[in-house]
């Protein structure tokens, strides 16, 4: 007759525990470094990642590219400062994403790895959740990072000409209104609760790979959409305004996060206007007084 060891279940229970302290650590540090990066970025004269490109060097007059053309060698392509910032820009909201978004995914990732907890590969599954709520923000970005360079390209041919005090105070005004839109709070509500996704998506007919990507998908899309506002301000201050994205990043996790948090959903909303008006409006009165 085959006995169970009694200490079996405390075991599991321990392990369990140990996997889950290991999923947080693991996340925190990945967003811990992901700030660092930002800070050692953040130049005191207000120039974040997103403002240094390698054209500088090599296609700049006397750069690199140009050196070699007058010692009679041929460059083998030019990269077009426009891709090369815009890589650079990308690159700098995927740190933005994992410093600000991804602490506050934990819940899913604990619900996901609570899901997974009996298959051969749980910790794989789980890295296949990060990856995909990371993804569909870095998607977001792409998206961001097109228009900016598009608006950046009308502007420099003359058909466009923003203030970009007004295009901060537009964006910080924007953002404050949307905060009292029903998509916020629809968006808010599932993003508080990753378990009312597993009922919706994970079916149990398809593979743990399927499901977990299924799952993760639509609970980053509830996601994005009570965030993309917020993390809209953060892209366009760049890391040269670094406390602005900590405060953000702060209100963006305690909505989500804390029991309470819904409750900053319209303060936050106010004060953004607020600032957004303050921005757009200040200079031009100060101007007007001067006149």
């Amino acid at each position: 007759m085959t006995t169970t060891s009694p200490t079996t279940p405390h075991r599991s229970v321990a392990r369990h525990r140990l996997d889950m302290n290991l999923l947080v650590l693991g996340t925190l540090v990945m967003a811990a470094m992901a700030w660092g990066v930002l800070l050692l970025t953040h130049g005191p004269g207000g120039h974040g990642l997103e403002g240094h490109t390698v054209t500088s060097e090599v296609l700049a007059p006397g750069g690199v590219g140009e050196a070699h053309a007058q010692h009679g060698g041929t460059a083998a392509f030019v990269i077009p400062p426009a891709l090369v910032g815009g890589a650079v820009a990308l690159g700098a909201w995927g740190f933005m994403v994992v410093a600000m978004m991804l602490p506050p995914a934990l819940p899913l990732l604990q619900t996901v790895r609570r899901l997974v907890s009996h298959q051969p590969d749980p910790w794989r599954l789980t890295i296949l959740s990060a990856t995909t709520f990371v993804g569909a923000w870095m998607v977001v970005g792409a998206v961001l990072v097109a228009g900016d360079l598009g608006v950046r390209e009308l502007a420099s041919s003359g058909w466009l000409t923003l203030d970009p005090r007004w295009v901060t105070g537009a964006v910080l005004i924007g953002a404050g209104v949307y905060q009292f839109t029903p998509l916020k709070d629809l968006c808010l509500r599932g993003c508080r609760s990753p378990r009312s996704f597993v009922l919706a998506h994970w079916q149990g007919r398809r593979s743990s790979g399927a499901e977990t990507f299924a799952l993760s998908g639509a609970y980053a899309l509830s996601c994005i959409g009570c965030c993309w506002a917020l993390m809209l301000i953060c892209f366009t201050v760049g890391t040269a305004a670094l406390p602005a994205m900590v405060a953000l990043s702060v209100v963006m996790a305690a909505e989500r996060l804390v029991s309470w948090g819904r409750r900053l959903v319209r303060p936050a909303g106010f004060a953004l206007i607020a600032l957004g008006a303050a921005t757009a409006l200040i200079p031009v009165i100060s101007q007007s007084h001067l006149l």
